[in-house]
């Protein structure tokens, strides 16, 4: 107890905020984790197929299909109920990441590798959008500047432990495989949104 009490007063976070930023912090760990799968097998992908000087025109994509999602994303928010927007939002990122997997067995032409590895840095923009649209209804102006640090910290341990899983996995899975695991680790953020959702009522 005195050490939930040590950890609570070094982040700065109050005993009734707790339950909330652990919550954020898992849900920001799987979606982290699942993207850095997704990441990591599809700029492998790239890279056996096509030399490093290809890569600049993945960021031009990239700066389109960014753009036509903020878009979409600015849209759909208005006209979607919140919590089913939200939902919705960790669906698609998963749904997409199962889509490029069975796309990439089913197809494969060439364009379809500079689309999904464009399609990263898409679903990084939906991940964040989605993660602080959820932060900014639970907390007031006085409590985001004190916990937004600690809630957003789970992108780093997921990251670390997401390119470090890959690496042990690939021999036994192979890359496009991660794909599945990226999926997996999405959907289990679900659990936490739900718990988030609940509290809100």
């Amino acid at each position: 107890m005195k050490s939930n009490r040590f950890w609570l007063n070094l982040l700065n976070i109050q005993k009734q905020e707790w339950p909330v930023v652990k919550q954020l912090f898992w849900l920001q760990f799987f979606q982290g984790a699942g993207i850095s799968f997704f990441f990591t097998a599809e700029f492998a992908r790239f890279l056996e197929k096509f030399p490093v000087h290809e890569l600049p025109w993945v960021m031009v994509l990239s700066a389109v299909l960014l753009w036509f999602t903020g878009f979409a994303y600015t849209v759909l928010e208005h006209h979607i109920p919140f919590r089913r927007f939200n939902k919705g939002i960790i669906l698609f990122m998963a749904g997409t990441m199962l889509l490029v997997r069975i796309g990439s067995t089913a197809i494969t032409d060439n364009w379809l590798y500079y689309f999904s590895l464009a399609w990263f840095y898409v679903l990084y923009l939906l991940n964040n959008l989605e993660f602080w649209g959820i932060a900014s209804r639970l907390f007031n102006i006085r409590q985001s500047k004190r916990l937004f640090g600690v809630v957003s910290s789970g992108d780093i341990p997921a990251k670390f432990i997401g390119y470090t899983l890959a690496l042990l996995f690939v021999p036994y899975t192979g890359t496009l495989n991660l794909l599945f695991l990226g999926v997996i680790s999405m959907l289990l953020s679900l659990p936490f949104y739900r718990r988030i959702m609940g509290m809100l009522d």
